[in-house]
């Protein structure tokens, strides 16, 4: 098994932009759906979304960043060195099934049997013990209890000790016939070069598997991103429509400023939204109505409404 990584700059920059790129699109997206203005990512400027992305999606840029500075960070280590903590990782997986085998197996089935059949004798004695004929008998071959629960903590501790050196002998012993242990997983992978210490390889296994984490957490983030950003460019658009036609302020300017035409005179009572793509705008009146026109077309009239 070998994994290579080699992320240079073209790869990072296109990351950034595709990231940028969604957010902006999306949040476009979703303001002009407030308008039941469908939009396509073909239409849209390359640069202007992009800002637009980076304008609302300025925390998860930063994600983003500090994701890529960590992959730069593993991509130094070798192929070797992946193997090694990958394969060391797997035996620690197939010493745990053996450890649970040998547990289940070869003790708690038998502690189970005796702790049945013990049970079984302390009814039966129990039992006994209610005949009166038996009472001065069992009086006299009862230990004392405080004797009984020192003789019962001691095999305890003994059964505790034995099981920790059988389990420790057994899942050896298997490791060592299937070529699992440390030394035999090095010299498969590294030969007798010299190579780096197994904390340092089993830091990185680590840190690999954190960083596919991180990337899955990263993936499904940037596609709730998507979702958070059609929200408020929906939000966004359902407020500047709000406060442009009816404003908190009395002689206040709209968000939205008031506009006519050079061509059509007809034009009227239309404002310009926040959305432009290659050269046309949106206009929206108070019913909601829509039209687009060329922004050489328009005359921008920054006044109150009242005006």
């Amino acid at each position: 098994m070998k994994f290579s990584f080699n992320f240079d700059l073209a790869v990072i920059l296109s990351f950034f932009t595709g990231y940028l790129y969604w957010c902006g699109y999306w949040y476009q997206y979703g303001y002009t759906s407030f308008f039941n203005y469908p939009i396509t990512p073909y239409e849209l400027p390359l640069i202007a979304t992009i800002i637009q992305g980076l304008l609302i999606s300025f925390e998860g840029t930063l994600y983003l960043t500090l994701s890529f500075v960590f992959i730069a960070f593993l991509s130094g280590f070798s192929s070797k060195q992946w193997d090694f903590g990958i394969t060391k990782l797997s035996a620690w997986c197939a010493n745990f099934i053996i450890l649970v085998y040998f547990l289940i197996s070869k003790r708690f089935n038998p502690f189970l049997e005796n702790l049945i059949a013990s049970k079984i004798s302390k009814f039966y004695m129990q039992f006994q013990i209610l005949n009166p004929q038996n009472v001065e008998t069992n009086n006299q071959a009862t230990p004392s209890l405080l004797t009984t629960q020192n003789s019962k903590w001691a095999k305890f501790k003994k059964w505790i000790i034995t099981l920790n050196q059988d389990s420790k002998t057994y899942t050896n012993h298997v490791m060592f016939e299937q070529n699992m242990t440390t030394d035999a997983i090095s010299y498969q992978i590294y030969g007798r070069d010299k190579r780096t210490s197994e904390a340092q390889n089993v830091l990185k296994t680590v840190l690999y598997f954190m960083l596919i984490f991180l990337i899955l957490l990263l993936l499904m983030w940037m596609l709730k991103s998507g979702t958070k950003a059609i929200n408020r460019g929906y939000q966004d658009a359902h407020l500047n429509y709000v406060y442009t036609f009816s404003p908190q302020k009395e002689n206040s300017a709209p968000i939205f400023p008031l506009v006519s035409s050079k061509t059509k005179p007809e034009l009227k009572n239309y404002h310009l939204t926040d959305f432009c793509m290659q050269g046309s705008c949106l206009l929206v009146n108070k019913n909601k109505n829509i039209q687009t026109f060329k922004i050489d077309d328009l005359i921008i009239k920054n006044r109150p409404n009242s005006d």
